[in-house]
């Protein structure tokens, strides 16, 4: 077979499905479930925040999330994720992160739904499903928003 370029090439090479390339794409780690919905949560939260025109960016390492406020402070912001009700509570799981802000996401019927709150503020464990409206939502944001 000719290759008409060395994209072509390349590509072919790369999508080459011999034993030892089955092997290894066999042995790479698979991203648990747990580890995608959290970061989903952290994407979601990420969009809501530059929807109410500030700046987000995620990271890896002591929080998820960066806000800059239109005063050019920098937030940190740990977002943590559930989808399951325990009970009518839905339960976050957190020990201590260097945190300004958490954001709960709450993720039910595909309809997530988040509540920010100071550290001080942080729940231990659980939130009530019914402190996840849309008004507290959009509370919230108005809330960082006009944080300086």
């Amino acid at each position: 077979m000719r290759w008409r370029n060395q994209t072509q090439l390349y590509y072919a090479r790369s999508c080459s499905t011999t034993k030892r390339g089955r092997q290894s794409a066999r042995n790479k780690k698979v991203t648990s479930s747990k580890t995608r919905t959290g970061r989903a949560g952290e994407h979601f939260v990420a969009y809501l925040i530059e929807r109410s025109g500030l700046e987000a960016a995620r990271v890896d390492g002591a929080c998820d999330l960066h806000v800059t406020l239109n005063s050019g402070r920098v937030l940190r912001v740990e977002v943590k994720t559930a989808t399951k009700l325990a009970g009518h509570k839905y339960k976050f799981y957190y020990t201590s992160f260097e945190a300004d802000i958490f954001a709960l996401v709450a993720i039910q019927n595909d309809q997530p739904l988040v509540r920010f709150l100071k550290e001080s503020n942080m729940p231990r464990y659980s939130l009530h499903r019914d402190e996840f409206t849309q008004e507290d939502q959009d509370a919230d944001l108005q809330w960082i928003a006009s944080l300086s």
